[in-house]
């Protein structure tokens, strides 16, 4: 599906990662080639990474208790998931 329209946002300042279609997300950690990001609330369990270098995004919608299933090396039923093709307005580092 091509995505027209919609952007991905990443504040540094504020923490923050909005993806495609998704709402604002917490930033959860930051190296030099990617950028962490999470959400976990009582019926979603929401993580992704968009690799610096490259820009490619990867993001995965489970319930939390998949997410529990797959860090045990279960398989899972995912709600939804995502890769793009992020192009930055800036240099990321």
């Amino acid at each position: 599906m091509i995505i027209d329209g919609d952007s991905a946002i990443i504040d540094f300042d504020a923490g923050t990662f909005k993806p495609p279609l998704y709402q604002t997300y917490s930033i959860t950690k930051v190296n030099d080639t990617q950028v962490t990001f999470a959400f976990e609330s009582s019926t979603t369990s929401i993580f992704g990474t968009i690799d610096r270098v490259s820009g490619n995004l990867s993001m995965n919608v489970m319930k939390p208790e998949e997410r529990k299933r797959l860090a045990a090396g279960g398989s899972v039923k995912m709600l939804s998931w995502m890769t793009a093709k992020c192009m930055p307005a800036k240099q990321m580092f």
